[in-house]
């Protein structure tokens, strides 16, 4: 017996497909934010002022969370649609660039941090 599946009107695949634009909007904004705290924090840390650093730093987490909160809460809706539906939405690339920009932001920020460790370590050893 196959699985059935539910069909959904153009105006809802429109409307879903809205949604994931929406969301990558969401996701690419405070991602783009978090690039420029981490670059604002090294900046900060070469120049002297390791409070403004740090606290640049935090601002670049507080921003990834918030984006990947977007991330996480729209896959989460995606993947119960499907279980309980069994059809998908169409993502549309925009989603897929806000992913990918977020997981390189993602891997700058920690790089950023790893960076940070290492000046103030070479720094203080003088």
């Amino acid at each position: 017996m196959a699985d059935e599946k539910t069909a959904f009107t153009p105006e809802e695949e429109a409307k879903r497909e809205q949604e994931f634009m929406e969301a990558a909007i969401k996701i690419i904004m405070p991602a783009g934010d978090a690039r420029h705290n981490a670059t604002e924090s090294v900046n900060a840390l070469i120049a002297g002022d390791d409070e403004k650093a740090e606290k640049l730093l935090k601002e670049a987490h507080q921003n990834i969370l918030a984006a990947h909160k977007v991330q996480t809460e729209l896959i989460q809706s995606e993947a119960a649609r499907e279980m309980n539906t069994g059809t998908s939405t169409k993502i549309p690339l925009l989603f897929i660039h806000a992913q990918d920009t977020l997981m390189t932001i993602m891997s700058e920020v920690t790089l950023t941090e790893s960076m940070e460790k290492m000046y103030r370590s070479l720094r203080d050893s003088r």
